[in-house]
Order: C-alpha cells, then sequence, then structure tokens
C-alpha cells in the first residue's frame, strides 16, 4: 500500500493578484510562505514521510521546502505534476481572459471537451499526463508515504481520477485550499480518498480559489 498526500501550493502572487498562472513560476507572497513554515509543522509532528515529490514550479517547491528541510529529506520535482498550461492566457487575470477570450473561456471554465486556453493545455491533456506519472510512481513507492506538492488544477483532475469520474466533473468538486493535505490511498491498483483539502493548522491564514473559476 501507498499512502499519497497531496499539497496544493501555498498563496502565491498569481493567487493575490488573481492571476491564470498555468506554468508561469511567480512565487510565493508573504502569506503563502507562512503556510509554507504551518505545513512543515504539521508534516513534522502528524505524518511519517518517506518521500517529497514536487511540481518543479517554484510556489510548489518553496511550499514544500520547509517541510523537506525539517525531516532532511531531499524533494524530488516532477514537470508531470506542473499545472496546466495556459499558453497565451499565462499572466492575464480571469476577468481579463474572459473578456479578450470569451467564447474559450467559457468552454474551459465549463471544462467542456477539448476545452483549453489558446494555444495551452486541454484538461484533458492534464489528466492525462499527472495520472500517467501518478500510477508509474505507485509502482515505485510500495510501502512508503509519499507528498506531492502541486497544483490546485491537478489536484481536482486526480481527485476525478480517483473517483472514476470524468473530466466534466470537475465542475462539482470545490477547489482545495492552500496548502492544504488531502489523504489518499493506493492499494491494488485502486485509489481510496481518505480525506481532502484539511487546513485546520492554518488557523486564520486559510484562503481559497473562487468557486466560480
Amino acid at each position: 500500500m501507498v499512502k499519497i498526500f497531496l499539497v496544493r501550493h501555498g498563496y502565491s502572487i498569481g493567487n493575490e493578484k488573481d492571476l491564470i498562472t498555468g506554468h508561469y513560476d511567480c512565487d510565493l507572497n508573504a502569506v503563502g510562505f507562512k503556510q509554507a513554515e504551518l505545513i512543515s509543522e504539521y508534516i513534522a509532528q502528524n505524518l511519517h514521510v518517506d518521500a517529497f515529490y514536487s511540481s518543479n514550479l517554484c510556489r510548489a517547491v518553496n511550499t514544500i521546502k520547509p517541510a523537506a528541510e525539517r525531516l532532511q529529506l531531499p524533494i524530488i520535482c516532477e514537470p508531470a505534476f506542473k499545472e496546466l498550461s495556459a499558453g497565451d492566457w499565462e499572466g492575464l487575470s480571469f476577468d481579463e481572459a474572459s473578456k479578450l477570450y470569451p467564447k474559450e473561456f467559457k468552454a474551459w471554465v465549463n471544462k467542456e471537451d477539448g476545452a483549453g486556453p489558446v494555444r495551452g493545455e486541454t484538461w484533458e491533456s492534464l489528466y492525462e499526463r499527472t495520472t500517467a506519472r501518478l500510477n508509474t510512481l505507485m509502482q515505485e513507492s510500495d510501502g512508503k508515504n509519499i507528498v506531492i506538492c502541486t497544483h490546485g488544477g491537478v489536484i481536482k483532475v486526480l481527485q476525478c481520477y480517483f473517483m472514476g469520474k470524468s473530466i466534466s466533473y470537475m465542475t462539482e468538486i470545490d477547489w482545495v485550499s492552500n496548502a492544504s493535505v488531502s489523504e489518499i490511498w493506493y492499494d491494488n491498483g485502486k485509489y481510496e480518498i481518505k480525506q481532502m483539502s484539511y487546513d485546520d493548522y492554518l488557523k486564520d491564514l486559510k484562503t481559497h480559489l473562487p468557486k466560480t473559476v
């Protein structure tokens, strides 16, 4: 069996400015760095971790870095767990993208088949690359507890996968909060969600994406 702890990156500069970041490598803001310290304390006190994996974008790496340093474990960067590429929309605010590309933006938000940012990545592509790497990682991690620090979109598509749902079901799922932990168990080829978006340790530093995104 493998216990997976999915961590969403802390509150970022892109979150603060309501930007579509995708692969744009923006860092955490001051709140996000504080969240990283709090999640480090939570992991050290409550979880036995054998390995840390992370998207190679700095907002993810810097979220999990304090915990990895505290437990004296390396961070293994995995580009497969990067956020969805937003193409021409990266760096735009959600409001700007909706006005400049109204048809494409609506289809993307509604998770329509094949929808994606202009010259960006579709939800289906994100689903395929993340689930493929996760499945191979499970074969490499038998008997271990692993932390994967990643992004809101990645966690949403993985949640659909764990539940046996299509991409369109993403519209029914709330975004996990920044610097939250979701626990999933993998055994004999099956994934079981134990808990999603746990963030009580953040106290008054909890941050969330709007449900309309």
